[in-house]
Order: structure tokens, then C-alpha cells, then sequence
């Protein structure tokens, strides 16, 4: 699995568990080992690796993030995910899956 099947996965956009866009624009591995990718298009996206093959866990405008297009992700000392967009900052509690937009 790993990065090799994320590469030969097609993008979906809005179907549930898909890549959520074809251009990935940051990786981000937490200190809890969770692989989250930004996208130009498709918000955020969490990989899910327990299945036989890999799921994505999207998060995008609709679900609160400032927009869809996300240039680059951040963890802090929380566990709180900074999201950098094109229109803004906002912070994503993962646990929760809760959005606050600052900017």
C-alpha cells in the first residue's frame, strides 16, 4: 500500500472515500501517524489505511474549511491542524472533525 497505491488512484471528487482531487499540494503525517493530504480543489483529505485498500476522509467548504483549494497543513502542539487556503487559515480539530475559520 503506502505512497505507491495512493499514486495509482484516480481522483473522485464527492464520492465518499475517494482521492478528492488529482493535485496534491502538501503532505502531513501526525504525531499519532495519520497521513492527511491538501489538495487544489478537494479541501483536505485524511488517509484511512485500515481496509484492503486506501480511503480518503474529506474535509472541504462544505464541511467548514475557508475553501476547497488548501496550499499547505501544519500539526501543533495539540494535535490541531492548521489549513492554509487561498482565501484563509483555519483550524481543524480532528478529533472532532470541527472547523474554526480565523482568516
Amino acid at each position: 500500500q503506502g505512497a505507491e497505491a495512493l499514486v495509482q488512484r484516480p481522483a473522485q471528487p464527492g464520492v465518499a472515500g475517494a482521492l478528492p482531487s488529482d493535485v496534491i499540494s502538501d503532505l502531513m503525517e501526525t504525531r499519532s501517524g495519520d497521513l492527511w493530504l491538501a489538495t487544489q480543489g478537494g479541501g483536505i483529505a485524511r488517509v484511512d489505511e485500515t481496509g484492503t485498500a486506501p480511503r480518503f476522509d474529506a474535509l472541504g467548504k462544505a464541511d467548514g474549511l475557508s475553501a476547497n483549494a488548501i496550499g499547505s497543513l501544519i500539526e501543533d502542539i495539540d494535535g490541531r491542524i492548521w489549513v492554509a487556503s487561498i482565501v484563509g487559515i483555519d483550524e481543524l480539530d480532528p478529533r472532532t472533525r470541527k472547523v474554526r475559520n480565523l482568516l
